[in-house]
């Protein structure tokens, strides 16, 4: 019964919250205005004392309202005065209560594409380039936009004409200025984070390639003297790692010489970052140095005289394997297709797949289980998250293959009677395994 009246109750302060936001538009007088906004304020506070996590169907509901609110909070921020104070603390308030939560996760839950569709395209008009000013006007209201915009694109899908006319030039033109001052470092995080996932977007690799990112990212790996924030140190390499998955970028980053600068970096970070941070910045550096070399390269190279090669090698596999027990989909920045992928590339070399096999005499059972689990997810079409789960289902399948090429291998793969069920079905039924559902998909696997 308590447990009614807990979700009653919830449920009221949250029709409360959303009926006065949405009164906001049309409060006659400053008065009413600052009175609305200051009940909001506490009522935020009140619903979430330990943060949006704890509330989601709060968090929902601001999501599903906050966008009709925002070309008000653009009029009231415009000046310096009462209402632009009284606005601005409400949206640092919500901004707090969204500390560490993964809206990713929370879009996850919702299961429908199309409320997810509405979602994005509600928010990415908003993405105003007057708001990216000199002084902090308006770096609230953006904190709270950017996640928003960030967390729905990754599950829909997304074309050049669905942003703004030159986004990315004038986010890049924003992080440049600013990212020496710490009082900035937020928004600079959340610009960068967006900019991270549309860098894995084929169809949008292009346009951040056109302005610039990559070289801006390489610049800043090499620049002289203590190193950004972690946070913000491992999204520069992030960006760079995503951008490598597409064969024409990584034409150009090795151009530009983008390994040497990782190399360079590294030393300075080991310096500036804790041991954990340090382990995480270094892993994805690895990811995008093996990602980086030629596949001619890779069949003639020595693994034991990588030390990089060997180094995510050892953490790829083991995070696979316990991937497989515990359904994780991230390890370091890097979701578990990713991950597949590299190690597709990698395996063009006989000695680093004996390596892997032999030194891990779990890994051909995690590939099997991997299979059987991605397989079934797979052909669910009401799974929003379907373009990811393909490309994971595609790479383990490749991995798969050219393990096939290895005959003392054969035996294990031709015994275990679920597996060559699974690939007979998928051969069969290739449809069911396409990212159909879509107009496009997050990553490059043109060169498995």
């Amino acid at each position: 019964m308590s447990g009614d009246i807990t979700t009653a109750s919830y449920q009221m302060a949250t029709n409360d919250f959303v009926n006065d936001l949405k009164s906001l538009p049309f409060c006659p007088t400053p008065n009413l205005y600052a009175e609305i906004i200051e009940r909001l304020t506490i009522q935020l506070k009140q619903a979430t004392p330990n943060g949006l996590l704890e509330n989601k169907p709060f968090l929902l509901a601001i999501v599903d309202n906050l966008y009709r609110i925002i070309p008000t909070f653009d009029k009231k921020l415009s000046d310096i005065n009462d209402s632009s104070r009284q606005t601005n603390l409400f949206l640092e308030t919500l901004t707090n209560a969204c500390q560490g939560l993964c809206l990713f996760y929370l879009f996850i839950a919702i299961k429908d594409s199309y409320r997810l569709d509405i979602i994005f395209h509600n928010y990415i008009p908003l993405l105003k380039q007057s708001y990216f000013t000199h002084d902090n006007k308006y770096d609230h209201l953006l904190n709270c936009l950017l996640p928003i915009i960030t967390s729905s694109s990754t599950l829909v899908a997304i074309t050049g004409n669905d942003l703004p006319p030159n986004m990315f030039s004038y986010l890049l033109d924003f992080v440049k200025m600013n990212l020496k001052y710490e009082e900035r470092t937020k928004l600079i995080d959340n610009i960068l984070s967006l900019v991270k996932l549309f860098s894995i977007l084929p169809k949008l690799t292009p346009m951040v390639i056109d302005s610039d990112w990559h070289n801006a990212c390489i610049q800043w790996l090499k620049r002289i003297g203590r190193r950004p924030p972690y946070t913000t140190d491992i999204l520069i390499n992030l960006i760079l790692q995503k951008l490598a998955r597409n064969a024409t970028a990584v034409d150009v980053l090795n151009q530009l010489n983008c390994d040497n600068a990782l190399i360079e970096s590294n030393q300075q970070m080991k310096n500036d970052h804790n041991e954990e941070e340090y382990s995480s910045i270094y892993f994805v550096q690895c990811i995008t140095h093996a990602l980086l070399i030629e596949a001619k390269e890779i069949k003639q190279k020595s693994i034991i005289s990588d030390e990089r090669m060997c180094h995510i090698l050892e953490q790829m596999i083991s995070f696979l394997i316990s991937t497989a027990q515990n359904g994780s989909m991230f390890y370091k920045g890097c979701h578990i297709s990713e991950i597949l992928s590299v190690l597709c590339k990698l395996f063009v070399n006989d000695d680093i797949l004996k390596k892997c096999l032999n030194d891990n005499h779990g890994f051909l059972d995690c590939l099997y289980q991997l299979l059987i689990q991605y397989a079934t997810i797979s052909s669910d079409s009401t799974r929003i998250y379907q373009m990811l789960t393909d490309e994971t289902l595609l790479g383990v399948v490749n991995l798969l293959w050219s393990i096939s090429f290895h005959e003392p291998y054969h035996e294990n793969l031709k015994s275990n009677v679920n597996l060559m069920q699974t690939l007979s079905n998928i051969a069969t039924s290739s449809s069911l395994y396409t990212s159909r559902h879509f107009r496009a998909v997050p990553h490059d696997v043109s060169t498995l």
